[in-house]
């Protein structure tokens, strides 16, 4: 019975090795994939800050520009690039103009001396659907847009990240 109960304390001992190494190993897998995604928001943080676009005009013009200078798009891609970014930028207007007058009315219930909490629970929450529906747009927009793309969505990934890289929301 001796040799049965050291042969468990070794499969014991084997198996909490295993487990530290496993530990030890995700540990380390989250080490490094930190250190990625802290050098990727660097790099987003360092595009975003060399941006100087500040109106949809500026957007519109820039992403024209880029549709129609990006080497290797066919003339069907740009022709689909083109009415997907004009749909989506509709899309968005129409979203965003209706959260100005949500916020609007949200500042006259605010100030109002009939105040109404329910009512003004109820426009919060409209304005936080109406943004959700904002960036699913974008997201789809983008999803979209790599499939115009297609296999060449990757060597074209710089066109597709300025094209719609957030700043569809921007006002």
């Amino acid at each position: 019975m001796g040799k049965r109960m050291s042969l468990k304390g070794m499969r014991e001992m084997k198996n909490k090795k295993l487990v530290l190494l496993v530990a030890i190993g995700s540990a380390l897998g989250i080490q490094l994939q930190g250190c990625a995604t802290s050098a990727l928001d660097k790099k987003v943080d360092a595009e975003v800050a060399q941006e100087d676009v500040k109106t949809h005009a500026e957007l519109r013009t820039e992403s024209g520009q880029l549709i129609e200078s990006t080497p290797g798009l066919t003339a069907d891609q740009r022709v689909k690039l083109v009415a997907l970014r004009d749909a989506t930028r509709a899309d968005l207007d129409s979203l965003y103009s209706q959260s100005l007058k949500l916020r609007a009315v949200l500042i006259k219930d605010l100030i109002t001396t009939n105040y109404n909490e329910d009512e003004v629970e109820l426009i919060k929450k409209r304005i936080k659907d109406n943004e959700n529906k904002r960036l699913t747009v974008t997201f789809n927009a983008v999803e979209q847009a790599n499939k115009i793309l297609g296999r060449d969505a990757q060597s074209h990934r710089k066109l597709v990240e300025d094209f719609w890289g957030g700043r569809a929301s921007r006002e």
